[in-house]
């Protein structure tokens, strides 16, 4: 007998996916938020396989919705405009005529260009930013005290419009541009706005796609992958210094997400073949997942 796995192995044929989908549809549930940055998007194999696997969770019954980066394609915009990009603590600093530019690279070039590789895959979508329909808005936010210029943190998500659009049938596909409640845009983390999503539609489950193949306990060793975290196990992970450096962000962000509703937090890697589709489907456990404090021994596996 043919199992799921090897299905989703040989899916690269029609055949193959109409013999799959009745397998997916019996598996199919809820809302699952799918973040991916630049660094995944500007490797064209990679960024293929993410929106194949976004059609086909789609087509079996599930509702993705997805969230882009772009910082890779805003340094180079920026370049060709003579323009080096500034950081302070990961966050890029946005004045006016960087914000312009990113509003471009973001909302224009990239959303429209993965909505349309999606609609190629036959997956009817919808490019948006969190400008449009004012769907995110955010206020400007100062990091340690400093002024980033057009930088932001979400305050606020119009679930209730993001679920309209899920029940036409469309994938909505957002840029982390957002409203600043006055009619300007303010430049906010991805990762944030995907969080902040998955909240307010208390996903069944967040995925944050990332070139690492999860939390790894030794940053040398991708072999030393936590497979799964408690919320607690993470809160205690933090504090003993296991887990450190960019890592602590999302796993807050994801410890939040816990406790606000969303099912399941995955943090892994992009660069896998047919990796979300393992990762959802078989519920295999590929990167790390965060996890509610409670949870029988079968939710665990």
């Amino acid at each position: 007998m043919i199992s799921a796995k090897n299905l989703i192995e040989s899916a690269s044929s029609a055949e193959a996916l109409m013999k799959l989908l009745p397998i997916l549809q019996k598996k199919s549930a809820g809302i699952v938020v799918v973040k991916y940055g630049g660094s995944l998007l500007a490797k064209a194999d990679s960024d293929a396989e993410i929106l194949s696997n976004i059609a086909w969770l789609k087509a079996a019954g599930y509702k993705p919705v997805i969230i882009h980066g772009g910082g890779p394609s805003i340094n180079e915009a920026l370049s060709h405009f003579k323009r080096e990009p500034e950081f302070i603590r990961g966050r890029r600093v946005t004045d006016d005529a960087t914000m312009s530019v990113v509003e471009m690279v973001l909302s224009g070039q990239l959303n429209k260009a993965i909505s349309a590789r999606l609609q190629h895959q036959g997956c009817d979508s919808i490019g948006l930013s969190g400008r449009d329909m004012r769907l995110i808005r955010a206020q400007q936010q100062l990091i340690d005290g400093l002024d980033l210029g057009r930088v932001g943190i979400v305050d606020r998500v119009d679930s209730a419009r993001l679920l309209q659009l899920l029940d036409l049938g469309l994938t909505p596909v957002l840029s982390p541009v957002c409203d600043d409640g006055y009619g300007g845009a303010l430049n906010v983390n991805a990762d944030d706005v995907a969080v902040a999503v998955a909240r307010a539609l208390k996903a069944e489950q967040l995925v944050l796609l990332t070139d690492v193949p999860g939390v790894l306990t030794d940053i040398k060793d991708p072999q030393s992958r936590i497979p799964v975290l408690t919320v607690a196990a993470a809160q205690e992970a933090i504090l003993r210094e296991v887990i450190t450096g960019g890592m602590i962000p999302k796993i807050q962000s994801a410890v939040d997400c816990i406790e606000h509703g969303v099912g399941q937090v995955r943090i892994m890697a992009g660069t896998t073949s047919n990796a979300l589709l393992e990762a959802i489907v078989l519920k295999s456990d590929l990167g790390t997942s965060l996890v509610p404090n409670q949870l029988d021994d079968e939710e665990m596996q």
